[in-house]
């Protein structure tokens, strides 16, 4: 495997993703039908469905999620009720948001941008208070207490430009990373950034897996065409990632517990934290080589780019990410093959 997509990559992802969840939801069939039958029924419905789009949605992958956990802590009759209870409205949502995406699409952004569901408000709650507990931890600049009540925006025109722009430049110098993104993002969240007070502008989560949420604040004030590419680069390569852990593959070939400190963040993270900054780096330094290859204005210098938190060179945060990666992880061979392609792109980065 490859740090950098390629579109026989995207697609055996997808499949195999869309593949899991229907043994997943069979399997929960199976569990459920001496309780409640008409979910089982309602479970085998969706996996039979010939529209992965529809499973993979992160209002549906959310749902099978909470369905799961439920059961593996032997969820009563009444919870099982709730879930069958639920599910139409979740589907409904899926098919709304798909055709909001399709009416964007046609404007260059094949996203579901006016996504307002419970779902995306629980996540956001949830972002609330991690954020809430670790105020003061890294030194990130805040803007006043964060809300215990969540809001999500309208995009005006200026961030939903600057999106646009971003996405056909991704699109134009690497086609394959846009096409990976259509494949795996299908929801894009402006929410109000005081919601934070700004500890957190732009994320995803992998309890609504296939969506990026973002501060319109944040969209404007990055401002630079390459910097905003860069972001939604930066967290549709954590869906990729959270998109093979769900596959089933491993990084490690046994479980770490330990926390290393980087020249990208000076908070200890895991080292699945440092395994997806690798992945991270890598391609925000290929996205910068081939748009300046391209012939595109205003490009970072490789030698001279310092986008994280702590300003520190690109070239030098891929290198010490790679240090504590290679001397601490025991990388499966996956991980191994994709590790070694970032190390034999590195003379290109410098």
């Amino acid at each position: 495997m490859n740090f950098a997509p390629t579109d026989d990559a995207t697609e055996r992802i997808r499949l195999r993703l869309a593949d899991r969840v229907r043994r997943s939801l069979h399997a929960c069939a199976r569990t459920v039908e001496p309780t409640v039958a008409p979910l089982a029924e309602a479970l085998v419905v969706l996996a039979s469905s010939p529209d992965e789009g529809s499973l993979l949605h992160p209002e549906t992958m959310r749902w099978h999620t909470r369905l799961n956990r439920a059961l593996r802590r032997g969820a009563t009759r009444s919870v099982l009720l709730n879930a069958l209870e639920g599910l139409p409205h979740v589907l409904a949502e899926v098919r709304h948001s798909d055709e909001r995406a399709a009416r964007t699409a046609v404007d260059g952004i094949p996203f579901d941008i006016a996504s307002n569901s419970p779902s995306v408000h629980s996540v956001l709650r949830q972002v609330v208070a991690r954020a809430t507990a670790n105020a003061g931890d890294r030194g990130v600049h805040t803007r006043g207490p964060a809300r215990n009540d969540v809001s999500v925006e309208t995009a005006d025109a200026a961030s939903l430009d600057a999106t646009r722009q971003a996405l056909a430049t991704i699109r134009a110098v690497w086609p394959e990373l846009y096409a990976e993104m259509r494949s795996l993002i299908r929801v894009l969240v402006f929410f109000d950034e005081s919601v934070t007070a700004g500890r957190v502008t732009i994320f995803t989560d992998s309890s609504y897996h296939g969506a990026i949420l973002q501060t319109r604040r944040f969209a404007l004030e990055r401002g630079a065409l390459h910097e905003t590419a860069g972001d939604l680069l930066h967290e549709a390569t954590h869906t990729h990632l959270n998109a093979v852990l769900l596959c089933g593959e491993q990084f490690f070939t046994r479980r770490t517990t330990s926390l290393h400190v980087t020249t990208f963040r000076s908070d200890p993270r895991p080292l699945s934290s440092v395994f997806h900054q690798v992945v991270v780096l890598a391609r925000l330094a290929e996205y910068l080589l081939r748009a300046e290859e391209a012939g595109l204005t205003d490009v970072p210098r490789l030698d001279t780019y310092r986008p994280g938190p702590r300003g520190r060179l690109l070239s030098d945060e891929l290198n010490d990410s790679l240090r504590v990666l290679l001397k601490e992880a025991p990388l499966t061979d996956y991980a191994t093959e994709v590790v070694e392609s970032v190390v034999d792109r590195l003379p290109a980065f410098r």
